[in-house]
């Protein structure tokens, strides 16, 4: 409803400039944000640019001088490591030709000493195969030559020797046997080897400090025989001290790894190991003192996982105590055996001060400019909101009703100009307004009438749907009981007939007929309540799917085995062709998908009066069950040789009462099957298709796809009732003792012989029947008395849990509703008492609605069984909560199949 527009008397203002009332500054924040926001954006834009262009030439420079390092340490590496290997060609060819005589250990030794002054390395040797040893070393106190020869008698004798290298005093003897350089790896590897090697890194026994590497060579006669092996040491502190004299950055770091992480040389560390109780041990990566290192050292780990993967250079970034470090790692490899890593690391922070310095300038001069931009902007826009201002005020004015409003700004401008158009504006509105305000009133009134009376035909329509849905459960309820007493009956009767030999065959086979007839109607009448039950929720959109796990081949069975007793009148044949690897346990709802068959198939038999009717079933998808597949497709078609529809039929077929077909087979049902059947194919996620020909037959199709299960197949028997979920796996009696059965079935043949049931094994059950029906009572008693269990009757709640209270029952029945208590209630007091809680209670019920199912099984029941009672079905639960083993009479039965209804 448009509420009145207020009027004021007539009232002329003239509004001036007046800013101290102008609180709001939305148009000047609308004219200043974006000038502001834009130069700020370009500022910013140009101040990152220049950021990361700096930053890539950086990282330029700093990939330059990474290349430029390692390629000097490699060089290094390549000439200083060569030098012992030249040191050990040079005397094996002064050996050859006999400038070296082995047999003068003074003179050799002499010579080693002259080539350690020249060549600057720490140790040269030669170990023969007799034991003998001639050696000149470079140690801290000055130099040394040492001898093992026949003249030392196998002693160790170590010489101090003046400028020129000869021996002067003896420094220290060691015993024979004390040392014997065969037992060393640096004579052992080459022999082994028969070539030049490399020993392992390896700190000096009296001084640690000394880090070295030797380089062996084997000496041989001309004819192949070993003389013995000439070896040269290396210090790896020379390396170190190399790799510090690199000027890289004032922060930077070199250092040489081994594969397994161990530290071969550092610019950063004065020599690559550690002292340990006066003992020397090499340095890892994890074990370093520098910090810088071990984080690189992580960094390669977690990059790599392991450093023999680092084949060719490779650049990272790590994370070294938060400032960033560019990282290098090059492999370095000799023809002797030696492979080594190369490491060089730049901090980048040592590259990005002068950026940082001009990053931080370029924002304090953003910031200058934003400001002056802010001031400039606000100036401009103030200028340009005044006018503004006032005519909003003016607007809010003329807004609340005060039409007679004028502005007064005297501009010759874009501003003057609106300031003409509003008064003019202000003038048309007040007339539109009062020509608008009646209009509404007129229209107001007129919707508020037909509002009202949708709404009570809204309301009408309402309760009479709820009228009529509780109409259709209450007959259902009703129509329920009495036929439980008919077809109960029914059930009795055909039983004792089977059983009994005493009555005339003429006569009996005359019983059997009406009985057939009984049981024909009354599952007839049943199962039109159903169709109309079904429609309604179908129509009210409450009907909802019940999925569960069951056995696909045995399904398909049992709807055969139903409906041909339908077609035994017409001596119709029934037939079911399988197609492709169909699937064996599949989860769906087992009871509207033979709903849908049924109907199907009832139809086909009711149009067919000669040739046959056949349910074939077929796999879509491929066959391979064994792939991991969740879904088969299956194609469920239903054909017949009936009298078929003409086309102008078909259109109509799947509509709710809709019949075709010659007058005297339209009568026979409600028209309501194929509509129900074509909403719970939909409902099941297929469409129901038909294709007919008059006097040919007709097809009726529809593909689904049913959700797999991957569980053991289930028996061969189908389960004999919707409410026992499980394949029947249980057994009775006949009284106290244990009866002596004339013949057993196979649990195969219990479906076709539950008439034939006279007892059970075992000692006799007790059972509680608890309803307030006489008839309903009478009818459970009747079907279980014959096979000698004890029945207790009970004709309300109260009298059952009293009945409970002093002898405790093997198994409940128990009617749903009843007065004083209803059976939830006597099962919740069951299960409250731990002498009662274990005790089986299957719920009967006239109730057919999911709801009912799912609200005893939640409240503590074990199942639920609908009225009309299925002695079939009921016997099949009893089999599985009471675990018994049926005894069946030796009389053939004549009477397979007589309730065609399951």
């Amino acid at each position: 409803m448009l509420q009145k527009i207020a009027r004021h008397s007539p009232k002329k203002k003239t509004y001036q400039a007046d800013l101290k009332r102008s609180s709001r500054s939305s148009l000047q924040v609308i004219l200043t944000v974006p000038f502001v926001v834009q130069l700020f954006l370009a500022v910013s834009a140009v101040g990152y640019l220049s950021f990361l262009n700096g930053r890539a030439s950086v990282n330029n420079l700093v990939g330059q001088l990474q290349d430029e390092v390692s390629d000097r340490v490699s060089t290094h590496l390549d000439g200083y490591l060569s030098i012992p290997h030249k040191i050990n060609g040079t005397n094996l060819d002064a050996i050859a030709v006999g400038q070296i005589n082995l047999d003068d250990p003074i003179g050799t030794g002499r010579l080693f000493w002259r080539q350690l002054d020249v060549f600057n390395v720490r140790y040269i040797n030669f170990g023969g195969v007799e034991g003998n040893f001639i050696g000149a070393g470079l140690y801290t106190d000055g130099y040394n030559i040492e001898v093992i020869s026949d003249s030392t008698e196998g002693a160790l004798y170590t010489y101090e020797t003046d400028d020129e290298g000869n021996p002067t005093e003896i420094e220290e003897i060691l015993p024979p046997g004390e040392y014997d350089p065969r037992d060393y790896p640096w004579y052992q590897d080459p022999v082994a080897a028969r070539t030049s090697v490399w020993s392992e890194i390896y700190l000096w026994e009296d001084y640690p400090e000394f880090i070295s590497i030797a380089a062996s060579v084997p000496v041989f006669t001309s004819g192949s025989e070993l003389v013995g092996v000439l070896g040269v040491d290396l210090l790896l502190s020379d390396i170190s001290e190399f790799l510090n004299e690199i000027d890289i950055t004032q922060s930077g770091s070199i250092f040489i790894l081994e594969r397994d992480g161990s530290l071969v040389a550092s610019s950063n560390l004065e020599q690559p190991y550690t002292l340990i109780n006066e003992s020397g041990e090499r340095l890892q990566l994890d074990t370093t003192p520098d910090q810088g290192i071990q984080g690189i050292g992580t960094a390669l780990l977690e990059n790599f996982g392991d450093l023999n993967q680092i084949e060719e250079s490779e650049r990272l970034i790590a994370e070294v105590e938060g400032d960033r470090q560019f990282v290098m790692v090059r492999p370095w490899q000799d023809q002797y055996g030696l492979d080594w890593l190369i490491v060089v690391a730049v901090p980048e922070a040592d590259f990005m001060a002068q950026i940082n310095a001009n990053t931080r300038l370029t924002i304090l001069l953003c910031s200058f400019a934003l400001g002056v931009a802010v001031l400039v902007s606000y100036i401009t826009a103030r200028g340009i909101t005044q006018p503004i201002l006032r005519l909003n005020r003016a607007a809010k004015d003329i807004a609340n009703g005060d039409w007679e409003q004028t502005v007064d700004i005297e501009r010759s401008d874009e501003v003057g100009e609106l300031a003409t158009s509003f008064d003019s504006m202000s003038n048309q509105l007040k007339f539109a307004f009062e020509t608008l305000e009646q209009r509404v009133e007129d229209r107001t009134l007129e919707l508020a009438e037909s509002n009202q009376q949708l709404a009570i035909a809204k309301d009408k329509a309402e309760v009479a749907n709820e009228a009529k849905s509780l109409f259709l459960t209450k007959m259902s309820h009703e129509l329920r009981t009495p036929l439980n007493g008919i077809l109960g009956y029914a059930q009795i009767i055909k039983r004792d007939l089977e059983q009994s030999r005493s009555f005339n065959p003429d006569a009996r086979e005359g019983q059997i007929q009406g009985l057939e007839a009984i049981s024909y109607s009354g599952f007839h009448l049943l199962g039109l309540i159903d169709d109309i039950l079904g429609f309604s929720k179908i129509e009210s959109q409450t009907l909802t799917l019940e999925p569960s796990e069951f056995n696909f081949s045995n399904f398909l069975q049992d709807v055969i085995h139903i409906i041909r007793g339908n077609a035994v009148e017409k001596n119709l044949p029934i037939n079911l062709e399988e197609h492709g690897n169909l699937p064996t346990q599949v989860y769906a709802d087992q009871k509207r998908l033979q709903q849908v068959l049924l109907n199907l198939l009832g139809n086909a038999v009711k149009f067919t009066n000669q040739g046959s009717v056949k349910l074939r079933v077929s796999r879509l998808d491929p066959e391979n069950l064994a792939t991991d597949v969740e879904t088969a497709t299956v194609q469920f078609a239903v054909i017949d040789t009936g009298v078929g529809i003409s086309p102008d039929h078909l259109e109509r077929i799947f509509e709710p009462f809709e019949q075709v077909g010659d007058l005297r087979q339209r009568t026979a049902g409600t028209g309501l099957g194929l509509s129900i059947s074509k909403e719970l194919v939909e409902l099941m996620g297929g469409d129901l298709r038909v294709q007919s020909e008059l006097g040919q037959g007709s097809v009726f199709e529809f593909n689904l796809k049913l959700p797999l299960m991957r569980t053991v197949a289930m028996p061969t028997t189908p389960p004999a009732a919707e409410d026992a979920v499980e394949t029947i796996n249980t057994v009775s009696q006949v009284d106290q003792n244990t009866v002596t059965p004339t013949q057993e079935n196979s649990r195969g043949d219990f479906l076709n012989n539950v008439n034939q049931i006279i007892g059970y094994k075992g000692t006799r059950r007790k059972l509680l029947i608890a309803d307030d029906n006489e008839t309903n009572r009478l009818v459970l008693l009747n079907m279980l008395k014959p096979l000698g269990f004890e029945l207790l009757l009970a004709k309300d709640g109260a009298e059952a849990l009293s009945i409970i209270s002093h002898t405790k029952p093997d198994l409940l029945l128990l009617d749903l509703y009843m007065p004083v208590h209803t059976g939830i209630t006597v099962v919740q007091s069951l299960r409250e008492d731990l002498e009662t809680q274990n005790i089986p209670v299957i719920i009967v019920t006239a109730s057919n609605f999911t709801i009912t199912k799912n609200t005893v099984l939640k409240r503590g029941s074990d199942a639920l069984l609908t009225k009309p009672v299925s002695l079939e079905k009921l016997l099949a639960l009893l089999e599985k909560y009471l675990e018994l083993e049926w005894i069946f009479n030796e009389v053939a039965s004549d009477l397979h199949n007589l309730l065609p209804y399951r």
